[in-house]
């Protein structure tokens, strides 16, 4: 028996554009994986708080200007595959992710360092909270005047 409504044939993708929409998967898994290995790695430097920054960098010693060009070739990695479909790191991640507090700043030997924070910042480029000054205590008011005592009439 033949079909009551004729059903057209399931379309053929060609395979140009089956290779273009695999590849858009595979970039977006990488650029996920990406995501997640930077802002777990940046987190675990600038959000550790049983030691400094400063103190980590001191750690690596020569190899703190290896471990921050990794980190750099991770972002500049995650732009570019956010370029593919048109896009930027920030549009997947906040700058809070990415965007080192204090500037770092290389030596000669490969040691690296970090600026001094700023006024009013701690170490890890937070904001030093300032406790709000004490309001005054109201002074009492003054007591009454006694009403003097009307005098005897006779």
């Amino acid at each position: 028996m033949s079909d009551l409504i004729p059903i057209p044939p399931a379309p053929v993708v060609p395979a140009i554009e089956s290779f273009a929409v695999n590849e858009l998967a595979h970039v977006n898994a990488s650029l996920a994986r990406r995501i997640e290995e930077h802002t777990t790695r940046f987190g675990a430097f600038w959000r550790t708080y049983d030691f400094t920054p400063d103190d980590l960098l001191l750690q690596f010693g020569s190899s703190a200007i290896i471990w921050l060009q990794a980190a750099s070739e991770s972002v500049d990695h995650i732009n570019r595959l956010a370029g593919i479909v048109g896009k930027t790191i920030a549009d997947f991640m906040p700058s809070t992710d990415y965007v080192p507090p204090r500037a770092f700043i290389v030596a000669a030997d490969g040691t690296v360092t970090l600026e001094p924070p700023a006024d009013g910042y701690d170490a890890w480029g937070r904001l030093i909270p300032v406790p709000p000054e004490p309001t005054p205590e109201p002074e009492p008011e003054p007591e009454p005047e006694p009403e003097p005592e009307p005098e005897p009439t006779v």
